[in-house]
């Protein structure tokens, strides 16, 4: 199985002693070492002590999970006999403890801590063997301490050279340049610390000095003021030093101050190695950090765990573990690194997208029948998944598990892959300048918020909708009232022609009016019986038993107890509510039929209707006179309803349209605060992602106090979306209002937008123009007649439909220079196309916290900034997601600090692995040289021509 070959972070502990530096060592302690350290047994040296407090020593490590440490005791050893040294025998027993204890060997250093006035650390390459330790001790004796010079009464002596210190600058000389070694200056700001005493200021400033330690943090004042560069008595001219913690541990007992492990630093580096501290020195802000926890439980990411690649056409055989961080894929022109990019797409579903698929369909020319890319994804809860692709099957699929819907699966990897120049395609303008990607893109950055309001705006367009629907009705309801009280009024007028029977006529119209309002009663009380009838039937059918589901529950009789009451209670509401209304219609017809009044009531209207059929007879009416009247009453009595009818629905809809104003309120509020989400979402993510103030790689962090980028989110301004729904509602453009709407639409818009009061849109100003044409501009004022009936009455659903649709935001993406200057804009087109793919590019590395894989982005992207934007905001995004590029630009993997380079070669026609790994092994650094720089003369020869 490939192991990841990439950097990690390691925990170390740097400066470690041991019981050979016996005055320092805890007296509590019982790994303290006897005198002489192997007495004899049987005449041999016995080393069983020894050995076994090494292995003890060990141990402790393992439990404390360090991984990395240094042994710096005082002067080495008084010992000349390697046999007799402690750290011969914790390098010995190192493997075997690790067997013993199921870990891996730890990373040992050796070296030793001098005094020169103050204290200094020199490690070296650690060692597998301890015979080699002999070299360290030379060391020592060639800075002017051989061995029976080292220590006296047994304290160690001060590192002198003709009754003098010997300086900073030879130590350096001699340990880092020629033995391969590196110095640290420990516990810089207590006894014996190089920032202890101002007189050691020149020695700090010596940039060769790459670390010094610390022992607390967060870092306070005067420590913080001194290792940031902003004491100018101890700045240095470049670069400030970098700085670790450590124990200075002198036991192995636990919990107790300068212990083993009591204070530790995280290191990242490909494997331990004086390279790999070097490196970690010179970009410490990417490689070192202070804390308790791992470093990489701050990355709760999902990422792409590994690429196989199996039996294509033209790359070898080969699984790429990547970093969870940032991976460079490397190589030569025809190697294949674009195509690894391609693979990953095809592998995660992202091969249909119409930006990608003409190079998705050119790398599936390189797939054979026997081909096979599998992918191991992780996701953010630590879920492990596997996608397979091959040539038959027409999406990759999800493999080792049942799923029911794999698109969902793929969907929610929040993966995101650009292929060459879909950079440059994504930061293009429309007619109206407007960058149409970027609004969607921050739509997705707000998230969950921002869809719940755009959720609740569209539901509230249903209502309004419907609101306005019912508007159209009213109208039309009050049309039709009118109507029917018209021909009401025509029929009554053709009623009371007859004056002869006037009289009657009118007594008889007032008994049917009461003859009406009694069947009324009893048509009411049947109607209200009824509804409740068949509300209590559903009320006692939804019931429904609680079943076996209460088998697990605990006090099961109780529920199913409960169940039974319950039912029965239903029921008995249901007869108590029939016998209620059963009284109620009861009580209706007592009222009426039962009561004493009744007969002379009917009598009365019963006696009505004689009288007027007599008045007729006796004016000589005939019959089909009366039957004419007949018919003219009982359009009169239907009339009559018909109004009623109409009175009545039109009371019911203007209770629904009494709330519109609300839900305007409302509707218009989701609008304003879609847009502050917009606004809020974007400027946290700037901010917490760096790019508002991103330290170029020269700089120190508290130097950067301007902005990269800046987006500006104004409201509703987005012309081009504004235009799109503007001339749906053209009209012939062979009019005069035709020919004049785009000019009419500039007009509304740049009114909008100049507008200082919380307008909600274009369409809401317009139709106040509507009702108040005093307030309409000038140059509208002719039209704004014609275009209200146009609008109102040719295009009335089209034009309720676009106010209730919402103008896009406008987006702006500024750009600044690394002085802070202003470069441009992308509406203002003030900046080139690598600027804007820049400022493009940095937005979608701020976007969210999926893998993000780009294929050579610095082709599209302006070279002044990669250097002193991009690789600053990729040292930055890298802490929080995935980043894997590919490219041809050093700049990205060296300055950007890659914890994995992937170097591809192409031998014998085919694609395959030179190499891989952190840019702190010799043979990754080879390759980049090779690869990136043209090989390592033609780089010094550049360096040599630039005279850097």
């Amino acid at each position: 199985m490939t192991q990841y070959q990439g950097m990690r972070w390691f925990k170390c502990d740097l400066q470690v002693h041991t019981p050979e530096d016996g005055k320092n060592w805890d007296p509590d302690d019982l790994l303290r070492l006897p005198n002489p350290r192997r007495p004899k047994k049987d005449g041999k040296p016995d080393e069983a002590d020894i050995q076994e407090k090494a292995r003890h020593f060990l141990r402790r490590c393992h439990e404390l999970k360090l991984e990395v440490i240094a042994t710096t005791d005082h002067n080495f050893s008084a010992h000349k006999d390697c046999r007799d040294w402690f750290l011969t025998h914790l390098i010995e027993q190192n493997k075997p403890v690790a067997s013993e204890v199921g870990g891996e060997p730890l990373w040992i250093f050796p070296g030793f801590e001098i005094d020169i006035g103050y204290h200094l650390l020199c490690l070296f390459e650690p060692l597998s063997k301890g015979k080699d330790l002999g070299q360290i001790s030379e060391v020592l004796t060639k800075l002017g301490l051989p061995t029976d010079q080292r220590f006296r009464d047994g304290y160690p002596n001060l590192l002198r050279q003709e009754e003098q210190n010997v300086a900073l600058r030879t130590v350096l000389k001699t340990v880092q340049d020629e033995f391969g070694g590196v110095v640290i200056a420990p516990h810089a700001f207590s006894n014996k610390g190089i920032a202890n005493d101002p007189a050691h200021k020149d020695d700090y400033k010596n940039e060769e000095l790459l670390c010094i330690e610390i022992t607390r943090y967060p870092l306070q004042d005067p420590e913080e003021s001194i290792l940031t560069g902003e004491n100018p008595a101890w700045q240095r001219q470049h670069r400030q030093p970098a700085y670790i913690m450590s124990s200075d541990g002198k036991s192995t007992l636990k919990d107790k101050p300068n212990s083993l492990g009591y204070r530790f630093s995280w290191i990242k580096m490909s494997k331990p190695s004086v390279e790999a501290l070097r490196q970690a020195f010179l970009d410490h802000q990417s490689r070192i950090r202070l804390q308790t926890a791992p470093p990489d439980q701050d990355y709760p990411h999902g990422r792409i765990v590994s690429l196989g690649i199996d039996k294509v056409a033209f790359l070898d055989n080969q699984k790429i573990v990547f970093s969870p961080n940032l991976t460079c894929v490397i190589g030569g022109r025809g190697t294949g690194k674009s195509t690894v990019l391609e693979y990953l797409r095809m592998t995660v579903r992202q091969d249909d997208e119409a930006l990608a698929k003409k190079a998705v369909d050119r790398i599936r020319g390189t797939l054979q029948p026997a081909s096979v890319l599998t992918l191991e994804w992780s996701g953010v809860d630590g879920v492990h998944d596997r996608f397979e692709f091959r040539p038959e099957l027409v999406k990759a699929q999800v493999t080792g598990r049942e799923v029911a819907d794999p698109a969902t699966v793929f969907k929610n990897l929040d993966i995101q892959i650009f292929s060459q120049r879909q950079i440059s395609e994504l930061a293009q303008l429309d007619e109206h300048n407007q960058p149409s990607f970027l609004l969607p893109l921050i739509d997705r950055l707000c998230g969950e918020e921002l869809a719940r309001r755009k959720q609740q705006e569209l539901e509230l367009v249903d209502k309004i909708s419907q609101i306005m629907q019912q508007q159209r009705i009213l109208q039309r309801l009050e049309q039709e009232q009118q109507a029917y009280e018209q021909e009401l009024v025509e029929l009554t007028r053709q009623w009371n022609a007859r004056a002869a029977v006037q009289e009657e006529s009118t007594r008889h119209r007032h008994a049917q009016d009461a003859d009406r309002y009694l069947k009324r009663l009893h048509e009411e009380a049947e109607k209200i019986r009824n509804q409740w009838n068949g509300l209590l039937d559903d009320h006692v059918q939804a019931h429904s038993p609680i079943g076996s589901v209460i088998r697990n529950w605990p006090a099961r009789e109780y529920f199913e107890r409960l169940d039974i009451e319950i039912e029965k209670t239903k029921n008995l509401l249901a007869q108590d509510v029939r016998d209620a209304l059963e009284k109620y219609q009861l009580r209706i017809r007592e009222l009426m039929e039962a009561n004493k009044e009744w007969p002379p009531v009917q009598q009365a209207i019963t006696q009505a209707e004689q009288d007027f059929l007599q008045a007729c007879e006796r004016q000589g009416l005939q019959s089909k006179d009366v039957e004419r009247l007949r018919e003219i009453d009982a359009q009169r009595r239907i009339k009559n309803v018909e109004v009623e009818q109409k009175k009545s629905e039109i009371q019911r809809v203007r209770k629904t349209l009494k709330d519109i104003d609300l839900m305007f309120d409302e509707f218009y509020g989701l609008w304003r605060l879609q847009w502050q989400i917009r606004i809020k979402t974007i400027e946290g993510i700037l901010t917490s992602a760096g790019i508002r103030k991103v330290p170029s790689i020269q700089e120190n962090p508290v130097d950067a106090k301007r902005p990269f980028i800046e987006v500006i989110i104004k409201y509703s301004a987005d012309l081009s979306h504004f235009f799109t729904l503007w001339n749906r509602l053209a009209p012939d453009g062979r009019t005069q209002l035709g020919r004049q709407w785009e000019e009419i639409g500039k007009i509304i818009f740049d009114s909008f937008a100049a507008t200082t009061e919380p307008i909600p849109s274009p369409w809401f100003l317009l139709d106040s123009w509507f009702g108040n044409t005093a307030a309409t501009p000038n140059l509208l004022k002719s039209n704004i007649q014609e275009l209200k009936k146009h609008l109102q009455n040719n295009k009335n659903d089209l034009w309720d439909r676009t106010r209730l649709t919402r103008v896009k935001d406008g987006v702006d993406l500024i750009l600044y220079r690394g002085d802070g200057s202003l470069a441009g804009s992308l509406q203002k087109r003030g900046l080139s196309d690598g600027q804007r793919n820049t400022a493009v590019l940095s937005l979608l590395l701020a976007k969210g916290t999926g893998p993000i894989l780009f294929d050579q982005p610095e082709d599209e992207l302006d070279s002044d900034f990669i250097f002193k934007e991009l690789v600053p905001l990729l040292r930055h995004i890298k802490e929080r997601r995935q980043i894997i590029l590919v490219t041809h630009n050093a700049n990205l993997p060296v300055n950007g600090d890659a914890e994995l380079v992937y170097a591809l070669e192409a031998k014998d026609g085919r694609g395959k692995i030179r190499t891989q790994g952190g840019l702190d092994r010799e043979d990754v650094k080879q390759a980049i040289l090779d690869i990136m720089e043209g090989s390592e003369e033609a780089f010094r020869k550049r360096r040599e021509k630039y005279h850097f």
